[in-house]
């Protein structure tokens, strides 16, 4: 039995393919002025203290799943959402990413 059978009795109890989702976040109503201001405080303060440009490093951190899950499930075809048990789950390590203003 293959894939097109699968397909064919999910639409038959009335079931489509639905990628799974998480709430959506939302900015901050004012993010843009508060994203100037952080720049300008950045760019005053590298021109203030002179710092070099491999100096100034941006860095963020993620995480990185040990066992991955799908993004992918089944749901009742009127259904909006689809949620998925265990796409929240945090067994994960922590992976730091940086680079400098001159790209290394």
């Amino acid at each position: 039995m293959g894939s097109k059978y699968a397909e064919t009795l999910l639409q038959q109890i009335g079931y489509v393919k639905r990628k799974g989702m998480k709430a959506d976040r939302k900015l901050l109503a004012e993010f843009d002025q508060v994203n100037e201001a952080f720049m300008k405080r950045v760019v005053d303060a590298v021109k203030e203290n002179k710092i070099e440009p491999q100096l100034v490093i941006n860095f963020d951190q993620t995480g990185v799943k040990l066992v991955p899950t799908s993004e992918w499930t089944v749901a009742a075809e009127e259904a909006n959402q689809a949620e998925i048990t265990g796409c929240d789950d945090k067994c994960e390590i922590t992976a730091v990413l940086g680079i400098s203003l001159t790209g290394t």
